[in-house]
């Protein structure tokens, strides 16, 4: 009961502030399958619109800088397609790769644990992961992976250098990701704010 009551005020002060003003907090629904298992298909989440940067509401200019981001959070930012929202891996002046569908970060390869793929079996169709999920971490976080195998045309990328002013940002589904692998990295100027909450799932972005 008392779980449920704190849940209820925590809806209840999200739902006040994103009426108050929407240059602190807004809502956004994920689509497809590219970041399941942390975003299923459908999955509402909460972004805080001045995790980085204090803007003007409606005009976007930035009034203030508060930070940056940092590899393992969840960024929205404005990308060739629209506003969207992916995971920082790498920020300026690393240098990313991929092997075999093993992420490396200025040439050290990242930890990969096996996990148990039936475990997500509650993911909705349009969200099914890749046929091998791992856990992921070394990277300043801990995220569930997933991809159709080492064959697949993805599993090798660069290595690329991220410039000045720049993340780089990928998908923890893999194969079925269109992030920094497609359209480069992400310049600071773009990036809107944080996800720091998926109501749908009642937790935050970490896995």
């Amino acid at each position: 009961m008392r779980r449920r009551r704190k849940l209820l005020i925590g809806l209840g002060m999200l739902a006040l502030l994103l009426a108050l003003s929407p240059a602190f907090a807004k809502l956004y629904r994920a689509q497809g399958a590219s970041d399941a298992p942390a975003f299923a298909h459908g999955d509402w989440v909460a972004a805080h619109m001045a995790a980085y940067d204090l803007r003007a509401p409606f005009l976007g200019s930035r009034l203030w800088t508060f930070g940056d981001p940092r590899p393992g959070h969840v960024v929205l930012f404005q990308s060739p397609r629209g506003v969207m929202f992916k995971r920082i891996v790498a920020g300026p002046g690393d240098t990313v790769a991929l092997r075999g569908h093993r992420l490396r970060i200025n040439g050290r390869a990242l930890a990969y644990e096996p996990v148990n793929r039936d475990d997500f079996a509650w993911l909705p169709r349009e969200s099914r992961l890749g046929e091998i999920a791992a856990r992921e971490w070394g990277g300043g976080y801990s995220i569930i992976v997933a991809h159709p195998g080492a064959t697949d045309a993805r599993a090798d990328f660069g290595p690329v250098a991220v410039p000045p002013g720049h993340y780089f940002a990928l998908g923890s589904n893999r194969g079925q990701s269109w992030d920094s692998r497609d359209f480069g990295p992400i310049s600071r100027d773009r990036i809107l704010g944080r996800i720091v909450w998926n109501l749908s799932q009642g937790r935050r972005p970490k896995e």
